[in-house]
């Protein structure tokens, strides 16, 4: 009897469809794939775009009766053109007769606005965008993505959704790094929301501190930093963790408020680094260490120029490993981040 696991590919092949935009990614997963020993075939999805701005995609080659893995880049050059390149490309596939799409997104855009306060008139443009994905194909069968901003919106779809938490990197990585250390650092969150994976890295780097939030609040959009609540940070090395820096406003401010607490030095950590506006001058000028995941595309200039201050941890072992648990009868993506 063959020690290989019961795969579906015994009846049905698999193939990794990706976007231009994460060509290496792509190569770096099904190399890992390959190491697992999951055979698959793959090709980069092509895109033409018209005069008037319309885009036309193409699937390279026949698709007809395989599990589809589509790796695609929603924050690309642009989040609105990003998702609709994602929609025609998702019929695309449907009407080349895939047995299945499996959607393998690093980040996923506009799940920041998740609900409506009482006095708003506004979108909840998580829902629309998830429900978008959703009915773009009846063969999708499944979305692997990276950190949603709030658990509950995994809630907003029928569809199942493997919600790969940044942290489970970040602990693997800080342990490669420091190891015993880490029971001196205090782990921090930026606000209340950050609390709870604060808690959890807490515990799983056996931190003998408790954790420390930063209290902000927030007016016409723009956040202060208030108090820093629970452990005092005064002569400790502090590490900070959120899921999602774009400005950098929010994240800079907090960080300056431990320091003034009398914090030794300040490490903040992130799943998706998008720094937008003027965010990179204003880290550069921080003084601050930044780790992140590589969830959003960017150039090796910019792994380049920006290492003095910035780290970027690789993603394609943890996504290939959801995409292989997928794989299986009765695989479970769970067990990955336990």
């Amino acid at each position: 009897m063959s020690d290989m696991p019961d795969f579906h590919s015994n009846k049905e092949p698999f193939e990794v469809v990706f976007s231009p935009w994460r060509e290496d990614l792509a190569k770096r997963i099904i190399k890992r794939l390959h190491e697992k020993g999951v055979q698959v075939s793959y090709s980069k999805m092509k895109y033409n775009t018209f005069a008037t701005g319309e885009i036309l995609p193409d699937v390279p080659q026949s698709v007809r009766g395989k599990h589809v893995y589509f790796l695609h880049d929603l924050l690309a050059e642009d989040p609105n053109i990003a998702l609709m390149r994602y929609l025609l490309s998702a019929d695309a596939l449907t009407r080349s007769d895939v047995a299945s799409i499996t959607c393998v997104f690093p980040n996923i855009p506009y799940l920041r606005q998740d609900r409506r306060e009482p006095d708003d008139r506004a979108s909840i443009s998580a829902a629309v965008v998830l429900r978008l994905i959703e009915e773009s194909s009846p063969r999708i069968r499944t979305i692997i993505t990276y950190h949603m901003h709030a658990a509950q919106e995994t809630g907003f779809v029928r569809l199942p959704i493997a919600n790969l938490p940044g942290y489970v990197d970040h602990i693997r990585h800080l342990k490669q790094e420091r190891g015993e250390d880490l029971g001196d650092a205090v782990i921090a969150a930026p606000d209340l929301g950050a609390s709870k994976y604060a808690r959890r890295i807490r515990k799983a780097i056996g931190s003998r501190y408790q954790i420390a939030i930063v209290d902000k609040e927030r007016d016409n959009g723009a956040t202060r930093p208030l108090d820093v609540i629970g452990e005092p940070v005064k002569g400790r090395r502090v590490i900070m963790f959120d899921d999602i820096i774009d400005t950098g406003g929010s994240i800079l401010g907090a960080a300056q408020r431990l320091q003034d607490e009398g914090a030794l030095d300040v490490e903040v950590r992130c799943t998706h680094g998008l720094f937008n506006g003027d965010a990179i001058q204003r880290f550069r000028g921080a003084g601050l260490r930044v780790v992140m995941l590589d969830t959003v595309s960017r150039p090796q200039s910019f792994h380049e120029s920006e290492r003095s201050w910035l780290a970027i941890l690789p993603i394609d072992d943890m996504l290939a490993a959801a995409m292989h648990q997928t794989m299986q009868v009765a695989g479970s993506v769970s067990q990955l981040v336990r």
